[in-house]
């Protein structure tokens, strides 16, 4: 357990988290406060370019502040301190779930949760990658640094994240008024409208809650079958180990945290390697291997920068649960936590879905059967809408994949190459309604600076599902002449509607922006389709003869 003593405790249901004291906040607001104005003048900025610079000046500020920090307090100690937050908030964010919270805690946690968690996050990153090596003296941490750092971190996040998601993506007013010296407040924003951003967070607090009711879906991303199917032999030729083998040994570690209920373990680095070694039959340098892909360090991000919102700071670290960090005693320390074993399972699962790999282990001859995984795991994806909409009672739908022809294996009518596969083709009768669906296994945004890049994702989607649109809706004769001779649908097939629909598997940021049809999740499209009892997402086009 930490050494180090909270001056301030916030509950929620059993679990105290250390937060900073009232005290600290309001100094801190004053110094940030008196930084700001001696930059920009009390007053109103309404102009892009000021925002933009008074909002990126904040931010640096508060980022220069947390560097000036850990670079005199980045330690092992300070490590686990956060370390162990990290895992409270996480034990809070599954209390919440489960409605283990009160109201007034739960409704508080879901305004501040999300910012303290990646604030912390963040801290533990940082507090690794500034580490230096040769430092041989224990470091002495003061509760008040301990205090500012979250302060500095929760206010840079909590800036950077809601500039993005109502200023750069969102079409609409903005104000920022720099507050006078005898204010509380330093600064107040107002957006005149972020609401797509709003009703996006909606959608994915829903999605969540509806995957209950779907709980094979999630099997399907995390396939073990698939993972020695397409990766492990090629694995196991190029870097001596399989990532069934990783993957078994986040279960190990998690098993093993389970049962002595130490959410957080450490091993000096040598020793790390051979158990490592003894759970896996790996040698020494394959495990060394294996680890590199798995750690955070001083070196891992390289040129990248150590700013939060950074996209290639994201890419280098996601997928890493361990930490490796110099301690007093010049040994080299990893250091991991139950939390993060758990996440770190999810994200490199997510990594492969999207064709991709920690960089340490990337080579030229794995990427072949990282993209045969990826496209197998759209296949399983598609094949589950498939099916999940064939087992509903009402409406009766039938349904099927088709790749290059549609019809019987003897009696068919081609799809044009550059038509591509009809993820799905839907029939339903009692609309006579012939439903082109487009399927994309789309993950859910890290932050709202990778909005602009799901969006230019989108449009290409667009263009694809239009054109599929089009030709379906020119041979409507054909495909009711040869849709029939598939198993799964009935004979007698009448077409005088069609509706295109894009479907992904978490709810899109880009449904606002995407024009021509509805793009909706799995959980939505299924709970639309019960709840109407018929096809409930517009537009429903008529067949002009």
């Amino acid at each position: 357990m930490s050494e180090f003593n909270d001056p301030f405790r916030e509950k929620y249901g059993e679990t105290v988290i250390f937060r900073p004291s009232m005290t600290t906040i309001l100094e801190l607001r004053r110094k940030t406060g008196q930084w700001l104005r001696a930059r920009y003048p009390p007053g109103e900025y309404s102009s892009k370019d000021d925002i933009n610079n008074i909002l990126n000046d904040y931010v640096q500020h508060h980022f220069k502040n947390i560097l000036s920090i850990i670079d005199n307090c980045s330690s092992y100690e300070t490590l686990i301190f956060f370390l162990e937050q990290y895992e409270k908030t996480a034990n809070i964010s599954s209390n919440q779930r489960d409605d283990r919270l009160t109201t007034e805690e739960s409704l508080l946690w879901s305004k501040h949760g999300p910012i303290i968690r990646k604030s912390l996050r963040f801290l533990c990153d940082t507090i690794v990658i500034r580490n230096q090596p040769n430092r041989s003296t224990q470091i002495s941490v003061s509760e008040l640094q301990l205090e500012e750092l979250i302060i500095h971190s929760e206010e840079a996040i909590r800036l950077s994240v809601g500039s993005d998601a109502t200023y750069h993506n969102e079409e609409g007013d903005i104000q920022i008024k720099i507050l006078h010296p005898e204010r509380d407040a330093i600064y107040s924003i107002r957006f005149e409208q972020s609401t797509n951003v709003s009703e996006y967070e909606n959608r994915i607090h829903a999605a969540v809650n509806e995957f209950q009711k779907h709980p094979d879906i999630h099997k399907i991303f995390r396939s073990a079958k698939n993972v020695e199917v397409y990766l492990d032999d090629k694995f196991k030729q190029v870097r001596g180990f399989t990532l069934s083998d990783v993957f078994k040994l986040f279960e190990l570690l998690i098993l093993k945290s389970q049962r002595t209920g130490e959410t957080i373990q450490s091993f000096e680095r040598d020793r790390l390697v051979e158990v490592i070694g003894e759970l896996l039959s790996l040698s020494s340098n394959q495990v060394n291997i294996l680890l590199r892909g798995l750690t955070i360090s001083e070196c891992t991000l390289g040129d990248a920068p150590n700013y939060p919102w950074d996209h290639r700071r994201h890419n280098k670290l996601h997928g890493k649960p361990f930490y490796e960090i110099n301690q007093a005693n010049s040994n080299r320390i990893v250091t991991f936590s139950t939390e993060r074993l758990k996440e770190c399972h999810f994200e490199l699962f997510s990594m492969l879905r999207e064709s991709k790999l920690p960089a340490e282990w990337f080579t030229r001859e794995l990427n072949n059967s990282v993209q045969k995984y990826s496209q197998a795991i759209s296949k399983d994806f598609e094949n589950y809408i498939v099916e999940e909409l064939r087992n509903l009672h009402a409406p009766k739908i039938f349904c099927s994949r088709f790749s290059k022809k549609i019809g019987s294996q003897n009696r068919y009518f081609r799809i044009p190459n550059q038509i591509g596969d009809l993820d799905i083709l839907a029939y339903l009768p009692h609309e006579e309604l012939l439903v082109i669906g487009e399927c994309k296994v789309s993950k859910v945004p890290n932050d709202p600076r990778t909005f602009d890049s799901e969006l230019r994702k989108f449009h290409d989607y667009q263009h694809q599902l239009n054109r599929k649109l089009e030709w379906c809706k020119q041979n409507i004769s054909n495909i009711e002449q040869y849709l029939w001779l598939n198993e799964h649908f009935p004979n007698d097939i009448r077409i005088k509607f069609v509706s295109p629909i894009l479907i992904t598997y978490y709810p899109s940021f880009a449904t606002a922006h995407v024009n021509g049809f509805q793009c909706v999740s799995i959980t939505e499209l299924l709970s639309g389709l019960v709840a109407k009892q018929g096809w409930a997402f517009p537009p429903i086009l008529p067949i002009i003869e």
